[in-house]
């Protein structure tokens, strides 16, 4: 059956894309527990040995701080890894777009078949979107304090002025990364299915997400609430649970040794459903915006057709005019 291929609105991907979920939920979750159990593994790696929070002893004013930096760090290393599997979650995604089969491990292969370009998009899309935001306020936050010290109006208030300062860094900065990582949204699917190199996917990116970025940024930011709200619930009930279980402020030894162990299982089970849900929508956005800024639809059709190939072979077969031919052997 010949897929309809036509322009979308927001609604109509989302409701779309929880389609294509349902209909290859297992394949869906099976690849997300990839990157899931490796960032599993990485914290407790870092439970075991590392301890990343315990590496500096900071004053105690810089403490929050200290691990607002260790978190967006285990943030960096959790979306670099989506990223890397990405090839994967838009294959399954493509493929269930246009009908065809595909299996876990062939869309592990396409995601193999070409891993040096796709792990240089993804630190590419990893140091434009992520750092590139961090550091661009972090090195203008750093100037502003400077300033306001120079100016003495670090003193007496400056608490508050300290205040403000990093709570507007902290909402720019997240701006500039919701603007970036929709500008670059498109490079892994541009490097997957447009076999272009990392560089020339994150220039294409940059030039076929206009008109759609809003639309892209909200959805990412539905994902994220979901993901927050479902996984901050899941988490309350867990503690719920352990405490009636473990005699409520005294919990058994049993309770205190199964808790850690099963909160880690439920935290990798949620993250590897819910890790799939924003590339099949991004995989949507991607043949929108080829449909809407260069006809993809009617190109895709001739193709199904085989109009394309036709007029190609009758362009090849066309004899040459006599007078063109008689120049040329001129």
């Amino acid at each position: 059956m010949t897929p309809t291929l036509r322009p979308m609105n927001l609604g109509e991907i989302l409701d779309r894309t929880f389609h294509i979920y349902r209909s290859r939920f297992l394949q869906f979750v099976i690849v997300g527990a990839i990157p899931a159990l490796a960032m599993r593994s990485i914290h407790i790696a870092d439970g075991a040995w590392i301890h990343v929070h315990n590496l500096v002893h900071p004053a105690r004013s810089s403490i929050v701080l200290w691990n607002l930096v260790v978190s967006l760090g285990f943030f960096h290393i959790s979306g670099f890894l989506g990223l890397l599997i990405q090839p994967a979650y838009v294959k399954l995604a493509s493929s269930s777009v246009f009908n065809e089969r595909c299996s876990i491990a062939s869309s592990l292969r396409f995601a193999a078949a070409r891993w040096p370009t796709f792990l240089w998009t993804a630190v590419l899309k990893l140091l434009g979107t992520i750092l590139g935001s961090e550091l661009l306020v972090g090195s203008l936050t750093i100037g502003v304090l400077f300033l306001l010290d120079a100016a003495g109006e670090m003193n007496g208030t400056g608490g508050l002025a300290l205040g403000l300062t990093m709570a507007l860094a902290i909402v720019s900065c997240f701006c500039l990364f919701l603007w970036l990582s929709a500008c670059f949204a498109f490079a892994i699917p541009n490097a997957a299915f447009e076999g272009l190199s990392a560089f020339k996917a994150m220039r294409r990116s940059r030039t076929l997400t206009r008109g759609s970025r809003g639309r892209i940024a909200f959805t990412w930011l539905m994902v994220l609430a979901i993901s927050w709200i479902v996984g901050g619930g899941i988490q309350l009930l867990l503690r719920w649970i352990a405490y009636f279980l473990g005699n409520g402020a005294h919990p058994s030894a049993i309770v205190r040794l199964a808790y850690l162990p099963v909160s880690y299982t439920i935290s990798t089970v949620f993250a590897a459903v819910i890790g799939p849900i924003f590339p099949i929508a991004l995989t949507l956005f991607y043949y929108d915006q080829r449909i809407r800024h260069e006809g993809y639809d009617i190109e895709h059709m001739m193709e199904s057709a085989g109009l394309n190939s036709t007029a190609a072979q009758l362009i090849a077969e066309e004899p040459v005019a006599p007078s063109t031919a008689q120049e040329d052997h001129a």
